[in-house]
């Protein structure tokens, strides 16, 4: 089961204040049944410390000013590099710990965009290159956790929380990637955006096609199969939250696309 789900929407969290006597949850997901198992002073407990989270606000308006459809505007990003810099700046010093599962992989997905941000900006945007290298995710980038980490080492570090769908919040600032969200991601709706941002990349050119009766799906399947359990594993996942036409052909084995490295910016 998905972290995600197995913590906490905040309309769960309120609701774990009040009496098991109401009967079972109807929660689909089970989150109210698994915050009660740490009783009402744990829930109490993870609200007050999602308080103390980095302020989000600044990030969030430059992402609605930055993210269009079409791809990431960096002088919009250059403009307001500051808002960038700033919450990097509060997320290395801020004690991960400190927050339950959903909160911490808030942090893990905005510090990774935002250091995309920073880093697309550096050493493509104004270095003047046409694609994205991988090496700039292998390199230190950001300090996380009390420690500096590269972009590939802060993806594991969200990857062992358990959510497959943390891949489609992720952007690697190229074409075939998942596009960066307009909206900073916080935890009381974490749950609903990772399922949306998900299935709409599913659905996107990148995400899936059919070629002659089989499934290609992003190479991000392919390079960490083991977050899906193998094949099959990606199969059940797609069956989940790919668009009904893809569940078609889920017979056959799956092709992978090629990666187009290309810079998800607008065009200048």
């Amino acid at each position: 089961m998905p972290i995600a789900r197995a913590i906490v929407l905040v309309v769960c969290l309120a609701s774990c204040a009040e009496s098991d006597t109401h009967g079972p949850s109807q929660d689909p997901h089970g989150s109210k049944s698994a915050l009660s198992m740490h009783g009402n002073a744990g829930a109490a407990a993870a609200l007050e410390a999602r308080k103390k989270l980095p302020s989000l606000t600044a990030y969030d308006a430059l992402l609605r000013e930055a993210s269009q459809a079409d791809g990431v505007n960096y002088e919009v990003v250059r403009k307001h590099r500051k808002v960038v810099d700033d919450l990097l700046a509060a997320i290395a010093v801020f004690d991960v710990e400190s927050v339950d599962a959903v909160a911490r992989l808030t942090l893990v997905i905005n510090a990774y965009n935002a250091a995309v941000l920073r880093i697309a900006l550096d050493g493509v945007v104004d270095g003047d290159k046409a694609s994205i290298d991988a090496g700039l995710f292998e390199e230190p980038a950001l300090k996380f956790a009390g420690r500096e980490m590269s972009l590939d080492q802060l993806a594991a570090f969200g990857r062992a929380l358990k959510d497959p769908r943390i891949h489609f919040a992720l952007h690697r600032a190229m074409r075939s990637s998942p596009p960066l969200r307009n909206r900073a991601y916080e935890p009381e709706t974490l749950e609903s955006d990772l399922d949306a941002v998900t299935q709409s990349f599913l659905a996107s050119q990148y995400g899936a096609q059919i070629r002659e009766r089989q499934v290609f799906v992003n190479e991000l399947f392919e390079s960490s199969l083991s977050d899906w359990g193998g094949e099959e594993g990606v199969k059940n996942f797609l069956r989940l939250h790919a668009p009904a036409l893809v569940k078609e052909y889920l017979d056959a084995p799956l092709g992978y696309l090629v990666a187009d490295s290309r810079l998800a910016a607008l065009q200048r």
